[in-house]
């Protein structure tokens, strides 16, 4: 698909699970039905009371390209997370993810659970299958993995070690959105209503809270523009120019964008968020449904850290070291060594500086 559905794609889906996870809403009944625009826009200003809570999001995309190749992306997820200690956040969370291809073949990822506790990530798979012919061979290799729980620790130096050896990065590196930077894109979400065309729909029970229905119908693309700005500012990426800013707004007009809010009559806050958009460019076309529950708002979350959990980096060093093990009884004198070759001048060295990513990734295969 072309970059610009590729952009605009995580763009949207960033923005809409940072407001999902955190949207509350300000304004009686009364207020919702007479002025429903200025009751969603204050509801902006109060981004940061939504600390803890319940969350399920269901999230479906279909991928139609000009090409014929259609892909459809299904992922359920289920958990709870707790941000009201910014420096120890909480996350216990349960992912089912499934690709399917058509033709080409299809990847399931099977109850995959992460948590966040003590600053550690821990996760464990409980399977990964695929009939895709590139994946051959992984799901075995993965299968030592299996319904083990593994921990990753960010301040483990081996971890920089690792970074540094394959290039790339791992979590705890400062390429990573860390809590700061969260905090100051929500609150960019917090200044700007992004939504257009808001009006109040009906009354509904969600998860047995008393809700008042909104829907919205469009994008406010000088809204969406800022908290771009924003994110840009954020992780200091290149300046963005004026055309860069024609071309996003050109983009924009390729979004069909509706969906709906159900907020507390009580507390104010968010229940329930369905978003479905449509990006269309030439016959390429990607289809979007991202559904997002909120329950038990700001009530304690426990999460605990496996008691057998294993250092994951460790294990990976076991496993290679198994499988390099075999070349311990290899006689080396029974090699027929050439006396000839040279290595600085007979072996062709790839520029690894200069490679592209493709490049890569067939180098790495080989």
């Amino acid at each position: 698909m072309r970059q610009k559905i590729k952009f605009l794609i995580p763009l949207l889906l960033v923005t809409l699970g940072l407001t999902a996870c955190k949207l509350p809403f300000l304004g009686s009944e009364s207020e919702a039905e007479k002025e429903p625009e200025k009751v969603m826009e204050e509801s902006w200003s109060k981004v940061d009371e939504i600390k803890s809570a319940k969350m399920d999001v269901q999230m479906g995309m279909e991928i139609e390209e000009e090409d014929g190749v259609n892909v459809n992306v299904n992922l359920q997820m289920a958990g709870a997370y707790d941000i009201s200690d910014e420096e120890n956040p909480l996350a216990d969370f349960t992912t089912t993810a499934r690709i399917d291809a058509g033709e080409e073949g299809s990847v399931t990822l099977n109850n995959l659970q992460f948590r966040i506790v003590d600053n550690k990530l821990y996760f464990s798979l409980g399977g990964l299958t695929s009939d895709v012919e590139d994946f051959a061979g992984v799901d075995e290799l993965i299968g030592a993995f299996l319904n083990t729980w593994y921990m990753i620790d960010p301040e483990d130096p081996a971890l920089k070690e690792y970074q540094d050896m394959i290039g790339a990065d791992l979590p705890g590196d400062e390429a990573d959105m860390n809590p700061e930077q969260i905090f100051a894109i929500l609150e960019a979400l917090s200044d700007t209503q992004i939504f257009s065309n808001v009006e109040y729909d009906k009354d509904e029970k969600i998860e047995g809270v008393d809700c008042s229905k909104m829907t919205f119908d469009g994008i406010d693309a000088e809204a969406l523009w800022t908290v771009l700005m924003e994110m840009q500012r954020v992780f200091g990426a290149d300046e963005i120019t004026e055309a860069d800013k024609a071309e996003f707004l050109e983009a924009l007009e390729m979004i069909d964008l509706a969906g709906a809010i159900w907020i507390g009559k009580t507390d104010k806050y968010m229940c329930k968020m369905e978003v479905n958009f449509t990006v269309t460019e030439d016959d390429n076309v990607a289809r979007v449904n991202l559904a997002v529950v909120l329950a038990n708002i700001n009530q304690a979350v426990n999460v605990n850290a496996p008691a057998d959990a294993q250092n994951f980096l460790e294990a990976i060093e076991q496993m290679f070291a198994g499988m390099m093990g075999g070349f311990d009884d290899m006689d080396y004198d029974d090699y027929d060594w050439d006396d000839d070759f040279d290595w600085d001048d007979d072996y062709e060295w790839p520029d690894y500086d200069d490679m592209t990513e493709e490049e890569w990734l067939e180098f790495m295969n080989q």
